[in-house]
Formats: structure tokens, sequence, C-alpha cells
């Protein structure tokens, strides 16, 4: 059986936070262990932070080694890496909201939902070096695992919220293999192989198996202090000096069906939106255009998009109760869009003021009741 980690078990992670900023009480001449500020204001702000954890059992449980090297990611997230920090966090409040609630619903720490900050700092469009892609950067062959399809005209990797699910049950996973998330982190970087391996070199050495013990890549070496450094700080950034981030509102977004192959841009022109605003809602669609197919497609767009778009279509307003965004091609008539909607073609001349069809090839796109 693998031996417990002498960190807490992190599924409780709010005292986790707690445990570690106990460190903070730490006077500068305190001899037992590294001190992670020495600045005495915000020892005493951090200090406050309401928990069971005492800094005895903090140091009970946790390595001094384990100490430093969360003490050291946040010297560097408070000098260095402050811009970085700060602009990650402002990106992630569109998100963070939406991410404690999933984490939380599937009985995980809600402090998961941070890991963007240090994968991708929040950007959902970003690929890496080896080729992960997105926020919670999976790579091709994990996606593909958990979902997350990827084809000529759509990467569910660079989509927020399909990704974040698919992490829930990637690091879930994990834990079942590793019963402790700082492992299971440890392997969501770099492969559960590689720390199996580290785990059992371990315990050949008979040598401790915690995360802190085991001899792992140093990018993974890394990860897991640096992360848990920048829970600290995102929880309470004013007790680490941290007091200028500005924090892009939670995005707030509905749904229309759009029909296969609508382009995103014509969308955008006709409702008068920006298209980066549509391309942004809908970052998995990697060539702004949805993708073929037989069934429409579930497209997020601004809040009131579905109430205002029939009007912007038509001129005039309409109260349609569910209706499909339709582009007009050259082979389409009013009874060939009803008879593959499953719509009726005098409710299709309704909602669009269409007469013969001659109207509807005048027309960019219509609207398709169903």
């Amino acid at each position: 059986m693998i031996a417990q980690s002498v960190l807490m078990p992190v599924v409780q992670w709010g005292a986790l936070a707690t445990m570690l900023v106990g460190v903070a009480l730490l006077l500068a001449q305190e001899s037992r262990g590294p001190v992670l500020m020495a600045d005495t204001a915000r020892r005493e702000a951090v200090a406050s932070l309401s928990g069971p954890y005492s800094l005895e059992d903090l140091y009970e449980r946790l390595s001094p080694a384990g100490v430093e090297e969360i003490g050291r990611h946040i010297r560097y997230f408070t000098g260095e890496g402050l811009p970085r920090l700060q602009r990650g966090l402002a990106r992630g409040n569109k998100y963070l909201a939406s991410y404690r609630d999933l984490f939380r619903s599937n009985d995980m720490p809600e402090e998961l939902a941070y890991l963007p900050l240090i994968e991708s700092s929040f950007i959902p469009t970003v690929v890496s070096h080896a080729q992960a892609a997105g926020m919670w950067q999976f790579i091709a062959s994990t996606g593909r695992m958990y979902n997350l399809d990827q084809n000529d005209y759509k990467d569910t990797r660079l989509d927020p919220f399909r990704s974040a699910q698919a992490a829930a049950q990637y690091l879930q996973h994990l834990h079942g293999q590793f019963n402790n998330w700082e492992l299971a982190l440890a392997a969501y970087n770099s492969g559960s192989g590689t720390v199996r391996w580290a785990i059992r070199r371990n315990i050949r050495e008979n040598r401790p198996t915690d995360f802190f013990s085991l001899d792992l890549p140093d990018e993974t070496t890394k990860y897991v202090p640096n992360f848990m450094a920048a829970v600290l700080i995102a929880k309470n950034p004013a007790a680490f000096g941290v007091k200028t981030i500005k924090p892009l509102p939670p995005l707030r977004y509905e749904h229309i069906k759009a029909a296969p192959s609508l382009p995103l841009d014509d969308l955008a022109r006709v409702a008068g939106v920006q298209p980066s605003k549509l391309r942004g809602l809908n970052p998995s669609l990697i060539r702004g255009v949805v993708p073929p197919g037989d069934k429409p497609y579930r497209l997020r767009v601004p809040p009131g998009f579905f109430r205002e778009l029939p009007g912007h279509v038509t001129g005039e307003q309409s109260r349609l109760r569910d209706y499909v965004v339709h582009k007009v091609t050259a082979d389409d008539s009013v009874a060939s869009l009803a008879a593959r909607f499953g719509s009726k073609e005098e409710s299709i001349r309704s909602a669009n003021k269409l007469g013969v069809d001659a109207d509807l090839y005048a027309r960019n796109l219509v609207l398709i009741p169903l």
C-alpha cells in the first residue's frame, strides 16, 4: 500500500490553506524552520485566517523541505512572478465560480479550480510545446479518453467548461490510484506511470513515499508546491501584499441552436456583435465555423442574444420559442429546410417574412422554428 504523505490529506484543502499559512506566525528569528513571509503585517493578516490547525500541527505534518519549497514559490509569485499571477487571477475570475461548483459537486477539493493558474494562466487557447492544449492542458490522447473531441473544425480541449469536466474526471481517477491529492497532481503533470515508478523505487530503498520525498522530473517537483503557493495567495491576495488585481466579471452566456457549417462571423455581423465576442465564447470552434454534421450545435452567445436575433434577421420583433439559425445556400428551399429540420414550411415563411423561394435566396441567415 502506498504510504501516506506527510502532508495532511488534501481532501481538506481549505484546512490545508490555513495550515500552511500558519507558517506566517514564525518570527524572523524563529529557528525551527523557514519563514514564508518576513513582513510582520502580512504575517498577522494571514494568521487571522480561521482554521483548526496550529503551528505545532503544521510542523508535525509538513517537512521543513516542503515548507521551504512552498515558501520559495510564494516569494516568486509575490516578486518576479507577480505580474503573471495578477493577470492569471484576473482572467480566472471569469471561470472560478463555475469551477468551484464543479469540484464541490464531485466531492473534490474546490481549490483544484485554481489549477489552470499554473497550467495556462487561464488562457483557453494556449498550446504548450508538447502540444497540450487549453486551460487544463490536455494532450490529444488523454483528451480523447475523456471525450474531448478533436477534428478539423473543433478541438474541445479548448472549451473552458468541457475541459474542466474532463479534468475533474481525470483528477478523480488519479486520486483513486494514489489516494493522495499531491501525488494525483504530480501524476496529472508527468503521468501516473512516472509517479508509480518513483514510489516503487522509494519503497525498495525504504524511503518515504510522500510527494516531497519522491525523485520526480524537475518540472513535476516544482509543479505541486507551485500550485499550493498559488492557491494560498489566490485565496487571500491582500494578505500577501497582492493588491492590484482587477478581476474580470464572471462569464455570462446563453445558448442558441446553430445549423451545421454556420460561420460565426456571419452570425455576428447580422446580430450586430463583435465576431471576437462569439469566437471568445466558443474557442473550441477552431475554424470559426459550426462543425458540419446532421444535428444543430449548441452555440454559446451573449445574454439576450436568443431573444434579439429574430429581429436582426427579419427586421421585426418575434417571439419564437425555439429555433435553429441557418446560413442559406444555393441548394436550399423552404421545403427542403422544413424537411431537414423537422419544421413546417408555413412556419419558416412566417418567422422569416418570406414569400417565394426567391426571398429565401436573398437572405444570408434564416430562422427555422422548431
